[in-house]
């Protein structure tokens, strides 16, 4: 009996080491296992990817600020033109090559030669482009910085991607602190909502329910005067503006503009035949606010700066400037700190 049983025995570790050799990942189990991760990005695509992740290509300047405050900058090795534009990104001793103009305009032949670990894009990203990278195993994620519900999740992936929770676990809870701030505020004071009017990056066109901009207006207790238009960024009549007499008017300002570039903007649209009739622009509650600020990983900032000026005794105390500061000096590790709204 015992003579059957060491034969038996043996057989099982003849079969194992056959196999191994056969078949590599059977010896290795759960530590071959433990060196992928998967992640589900904006699309709800499940995307598979093997540790360590050390070159990424990023073709969006918003997820390009994510990772860099994750400390991942070393891992960046291309990215796209606004993200090498970007005053926040800037490094003297490290230069990154750019690849593409956005997301959607890429140099696609650039990136394959680089062969990145993954590659990095927002929902311009062309499903072509997707396809040809795929076809030589490069992995791709699609996220959406711009809604600012998606920017926690982005966070935890991307921290999951180049092994940072730490960090992650900091901005979260940065961010989870203003945000309740806000919220808690206006719970307790229950204010008669101000009536907002938000204009993208031409004249009348605006924010729908569907746009981002409606978050952004109503979680900071703003009423969005466009919500039931049609379409996401319908063009509206500047009388129906007229008709319903906004107190607030918001204008969007482009990334990295400068306050020159938003005072003129401002001075345009206070101005503007109709436009200047409205209570906003006769009280001079007029916002232009920088891109920067409104979406991505600084879209608190923007909370801060919109709740701040919906209802100013509310949140008197408040400093968004300086909790901006603290931001980018902790996290960017960038001291100087661009205007990024203008107000009279």
């Amino acid at each position: 009996m015992k003579i059957i049983f060491k034969k038996g025995i043996l057989i099982c570790l003849i079969l194992i080491l056959f196999f191994s050799f056969v078949n590599p990942a059977l010896a290795i189990g759960n530590q071959e296992l433990n060196n992928f991760i998967e992640i589900t990005d904006y699309r709800g695509q499940k995307i598979k990817l093997q540790k360590p992740v050390k070159k990424i290509v990023c073709l969006s300047a918003s997820l390009s600020e994510i990772l860099v405050a994750l400390g991942a900058r070393d891992k960046i090795i291309a990215w796209d033109r606004k993200s090498g534009a970007n005053k926040l990104l800037q490094q003297k001793n490290k230069k990154i090559l750019v690849v593409a103009e956005n997301s959607h305009s890429l140099q696609l032949e650039a990136i394959l030669e680089l062969q990145p670990d993954l590659v990095i894009g927002d929902t311009m990203l062309q499903q072509d482009d997707i396809k040809k990278m795929n076809s030589f195993s490069i992995p791709v994620i699609v996220e959406r910085a711009s809604e600012s519900k998606r920017v926690k999740k982005i966070i935890n992936n991307f921290a999951l991607i180049v092994d940072s929770p730490e960090r992650a676990k900091r901005l979260n809870n940065f961010n989870l602190k203003f945000k309740n701030l806000i919220k808690k505020r206006l719970k307790a004071k229950q204010p008669e909502k101000v009536k907002v009017y938000w204009e993208w990056n031409k004249p009348y066109k605006t924010g729908s329910a569907t746009s981002t901009a409606q978050l952004k207006i109503t979680e900071n207790g703003g009423l969005n005067i466009c919500a039931e238009l049609k379409g996401s960024y319908p063009q509206v009549a500047r009388e129906f503006i007229l008709k319903q007499d906004p107190e607030i008017i918001l204008k969007q300002a482009a990334r990295n503009s400068s306050q020159a570039e938003m005072k003129a903007l401002y001075t345009k649209i206070k101005n503007r035949n109709i436009i200047n009739l409205t209570k906003a622009a006769q009280n001079d509650r007029i916002l232009i606010i920088s891109w920067d600020i409104f979406s991505g990983l600084f879209s608190v900032i923007g909370d801060l700066h919109l709740a701040k000026f919906f209802y100013p005794e509310l949140f008197e105390d408040l400093k968004p400037d300086e909790i901006y500061t603290k931001l980018l000096s902790e996290f960017l590790e960038v001291n100087k700190v661009e205007p990024v709204i203008y107000k009279k």
